[in-house]
C-alpha cells in the first residue's frame, strides 16, 4: 500500500481509539452473531463487538450456512438505535456502505454490492466474485427500545490448505459467485491483514458501522422508509444497476426477467418488465442474476 494511503488508515484508527477497548479478538467462536447477541441482554454498551478468525457455525440471509475458513476476519457490531424498529430493514444497507467505505479507505478498489447484502469485487472482465456477506438481526427490549447485531463476513487472503467453494456457500443461488479475497483488491502493496492490521481492520469497521448506524438513525422514519436516507448512495453501489436480470425465488425458480432500475426506499429491488410494468421484490423473495 502507498505510504499516504497507510498514514490515512493510521489515523482513522487513532480517531476510533474510543472503540479499541469494546472490539473483542477472538481466534475461533462458533457465531459472533450469537456472541453479541449475548452480550447485548447483559446490557452491552453500543459498539461492543466480537471479531474472529473463524466461525464454526456461521449463519447467512434466510438461515443459510456460512462458511467461515481461516484466512476470513468475521465481525459482528451491536447497535442501539435511536429510531423506531419498523425500520431495522435499512441496516444492512448501512452496514454495507460502512464497510466498503473503510475497505476504500484503506485503498481497497473495485469494491461494490450485489442486491440485497452481498460484498462483491468485480473483476477486470466486469464479472463479480463474492467478498463477503452481511447479517443484520434485531431485538426488541422493554420500553420500546430495540438493539441490532450487525454482522460481517469478509475473505481476507486465501487460505493456505482451505479454501472456499462455490457449490458450499448456501446463498440461494443455483450458481453461487466464486469467491474473491480482499488482498485481490489492492492496485500497489497490500496491507497488513492478518496480523497487527487485523485488530485496526476491525476497530476501523466497529467505529465506521457505529457512527453509520447513528447519522442513519437520525434521518430513518416510517413516514420516508429506512433506506430514504441513503437510497442513492447505496443505488450508486450496486451491481447490475441499469442491466438485464433474472429475478430467482429461492428454490430457483424464475419470477421475472427485466432491467434491474433500482430500489425503493424500503430496500425492494424494481426491476422493468418488457410490457412498461415493474416487479418489486423484497429481500427475502429474491435473488438476482445477470442474464449475460
Amino acid at each position: 500500500m502507498a505510504g499516504g494511503r497507510m498514514d490515512g488508515a493510521g489515523r482513522a484508527v487513532e480517531a476510533s481509539s474510543e472503540f479499541s477497548e469494546l472490539v473483542q479478538i477472538v481466534e475461533a467462536t462458533g457465531s459472533t452473531n450469537d456472541d453479541v447477541l449475548g452480550l447485548a441482554a447483559e446490557d452491552a454498551p453500543e459498539g461492543t463487538a466480537v471479531c474472529a478468525k473463524r466461525q464454526t457455525t456461521g449463519r447467512g440471509r434466510r438461515g443459510h450456512s456460512w462458511v467461515s475458513p481461516p484466512g476470513g476476519l468475521y465481525i459482528t457490531v451491536l447497535l442501539r438505535p435511536r429510531t423506531d424498529e419498523c425500520v431495522s430493514s435499512g441496516l444492512p444497507a448501512v452496514t454495507a456502505l460502512a464497510v466498503l467505505e473503510t475497505l476504500g479507505g484503506l485503498g481497497a478498489e473495485g469494491l461494490c454490492l450485489k442486491w440485497p447484502n452481498d460484498l462483491v469485487l468485480k473483476k477486470a472482465d466486469g464479472s463479480l466474485a463474492k467478498l463477503g456477506g452481511i447479517l443484520v438481526e434485531s431485538r426488541q427490549e422493554s420500553g420500546g427500545a430495540w438493539h441490532a447485531a450487525a454482522g460481517i463476513g469478509l475473505n481476507l487472503v486465501r487460505p493456505a490448505q482451505e479454501k472456499i467453494v462455490p457449490s458450499r456457500v448456501h446463498d440461494g443461488m443455483a450458481k453461487p459467485l466464486p469467491a474473491a479475497y480482499l488482498e485481490d483488491a489492492f492496485a500497489d502493496e497490500v496491507p497488513d491483514l492478518l496480523e497487527e492490521g487485523f485488530g485496526a481492520l476491525a476497530i476501523s469497521l466497529d467505529a465506521s458501522i457505529v457512527s453509520a448506524s447513528r447519522v442513519w438513525a437520525r434521518k430513518a422514519s416510517p413516514e420516508t422508509g429506512p433506506l430514504a436516507p441513503i437510497r442513492e448512495r447505496f443505488e450508486r453501489k450496486l451491481a447490475y444497476i441499469g442491466d438485464d436480470v433474472f429475478a430467482i425465488d429461492p428454490a430457483g425458480m424464475l419470477l421475472a426477467e427485466g432491467r434491474f432500475s433500482g430500489i425503493d426506499s424500503w430496500g425492494r429491488a424494481q426491476i422493468a418488465l418488457g410490457d412498461g410494468s415493474v416487479r418489486i421484490f423484497l429481500p427475502e423473495e429474491a435473488s438476482l442474476r445477470p442474464c449475460h
